[in-house]
């Protein structure tokens, strides 16, 4: 029997690292596994955007940005909405959606009139 490389202990060290912006290199360094390995796990945990890639995001930022959406998605906003309402661009809105594998159906907008359900 394989035993994971992912214990509890080791995904709350990924996690907190990962949070404070860390680079992957060194969590993966620290952990003893690949940058891909971390990127990977951190990817399907679906943790926020690594600090270290967007530091001028504050990940209550972000945490903000994702309730607003996640809140409009459930309201039927379509994705031009969402971004104005943020501020952002609906193409932001559709990367902050992928990033955290939200549904992505959001009827009619952005899309030129079309759907823009995938």
């Amino acid at each position: 029997m394989q035993t994971s490389t992912w214990t509890l202990e080791r995904l709350g060290i990924l996690e907190k690292q990962w949070l404070e912006g860390i680079s992957t290199r060194d969590i993966a360094d620290g952990l003893g596994v690949t940058r891909n390995a971390v990127i990977g796990k951190a990817n399907r945990e679906v943790f926020p955007v690594h600090a270290a890639a967007r530091p001028h995001i504050p990940i209550a930022e972000w945490e903000h940005r994702l309730a607003v959406i996640t809140d409009m998605r459930s309201a039927k906003k379509t994705a031009k909405e969402i971004a104005a309402v943020l501020g952002l661009s609906p193409r932001n809105v559709y990367n902050i959606i992928a990033l955290r594998q939200l549904p992505k159906k959001f009827g009619t907008g952005y899309c030129g009139g079309k759907s823009c359900s995938n």
